[in-house]
């Protein structure tokens, strides 16, 4: 059985919504654990890019503050180690 386009939740709707409260929270975030604005605002970019690729390929996650901030912490990894545990 195929499902057509219309079949499947449009939930891009749903990330912009939860955007204007989730952007000042991933940026303090990332900008705490980088303490470079320059890179803080690139890494808030990925995120959100990151986020978007998440909805648009159809994963089924709940879309809220936490959820962003561990998809900010995929973005950020890299440059920074895991936290003391503790």
């Amino acid at each position: 059985m195929s499902s057509s386009p219309a079949a499947v939740p449009n939930r891009d709707s749903e990330l912009l919504a939860l955007y204007d409260d989730a952007l000042p929270e991933v940026y303090g975030y990332l900008l705490r654990r980088c303490s470079d604005s320059p890179t803080a605002e690139d890494l808030t970019a990925e995120t959100f890019r990151a986020a978007a690729a998440v909805v648009r390929n159809g994963f089924q996650t709940d879309l809220n503050i936490p959820w962003l901030r561990e998809q900010s912490w995929g973005t950020g990894s890299t440059i920074w180690p895991p936290p003391s545990p503790g």
